[in-house]
């Protein structure tokens, strides 16, 4: 049986954990807690982060952005990627989903 702890608005407040004998294997609860997410969140705010280059991203992943110039933790879910050089260093643009629960 898997777990779902799910996390809404910036990340501050817990939801119910999401439990359910049919959810066996890891890539149905990531499904069913981008559902729940999605379900639970209104208007979400679009943010463009630029990170070092990544591998390994994928559109709809849920991530976890700790913003230190603004003492928080949020997560979104990426909706669009691109990857870029300055020069010869590679970054990554993500295009990242807020949930806005206001």
């Amino acid at each position: 049986m898997t777990w779902i702890l799910g996390v809404r608005g910036k990340g501050e407040h817990r939801a119910q954990p999401v439990i359910h004998e049919l959810l066996a294997t890891d890539g149905a609860a990531i499904s069913r807690a981008r559902a729940e997410i999605d379900k639970h969140s209104s208007k979400p705010s679009p943010h463009t982060l630029r990170t070092v280059y990544r591998t390994g991203v994928r559109l709809g992943h849920i991530v976890k952005v700790v913003d230190a110039s603004q003492g928080e933790t949020w997560y979104g879910k990426i909706v669009g990627i691109n990857h870029s050089t300055s020069g010869i260093v590679p970054y990554t643009d993500l295009d990242i989903e807020r949930p806005y629960n206001g």
